[in-house]
């Protein structure tokens, strides 16, 4: 299937959704209540996900670009369709970190292209200041009080995970030396 058959079908999917939603909920409460928020994050779904549909692996950037500039948006949507009180405002400052955290990612894939160990080592690493963060924000609205026992274990598994994949990493480049300093004086 190609990329212009394979969008047109999902959109359809997508927007069939929408329309199963929006009956359902009119022909139970014969006015719009829960599907508006079905509504809401399905389009934010289809509008993130249209891009990698279109042009496949070169719509990722598009996508984050998109998911970038519509997060803020769809969480003050969330926060009144919800009417939950500071909805936006966490969601904003947890975004944030999130953001930094899913870019840094992506251009580490971009710079480190053959060196996935090294970036995925990388990732875990970067998790843990994105957990903490995450942590101190919802401290601060009062959602969590200190940090658990299950908090300090996803710590100490993401840096023995960011430990492996690097420590894999740097074995597979000292590998990779090896063959080419083999080739070179094979080749003398």
């Amino acid at each position: 299937m190609e990329k212009k058959e394979y969008s047109i079908v999902v959109s359809s999917l997508f927007l069939i959704a929408i329309i199963v939603c929006s009956i359902c909920d009119v022909a139970i409460h014969n006015m719009f209540t829960w599907s508006l928020l079905a509504v809401a994050s399905i389009l934010f779904a289809w509008a993130i996900l249209f891009p990698i549909m279109k042009l496949g692996r070169n719509g990722i950037s598009w996508s984050l670009l998109v998911f970038t500039i519509l997060l803020l948006p769809f969480l003050y949507i969330l926060e009144k369709l919800l009417l939950v009180p500071n909805l936006f405002l966490m969601g904003a400052c947890i975004s944030l970190v999130s953001l930094w955290y899913i870019w840094s990612i992506y251009f580490l894939f971009r710079v480190l292209v053959k060196r996935a160990y090294m970036v995925v080592g990388i990732a875990f690493l970067l998790a843990i200041p994105l957990e903490l963060f995450i942590h101190i924000i919802l401290t601060r609205f009062s959602i969590e009080n200190g940090l658990s026992s299950w908090d300090y274990l996803s710590l100490i598994l993401l840096l023995i995970f960011s430990f492996i994949f690097i420590e894999k990493d740097l074995v597979h480049q000292k590998m990779k030396k090896l063959k080419e300093n083999e080739k070179k004086e094979d080749s003398f």
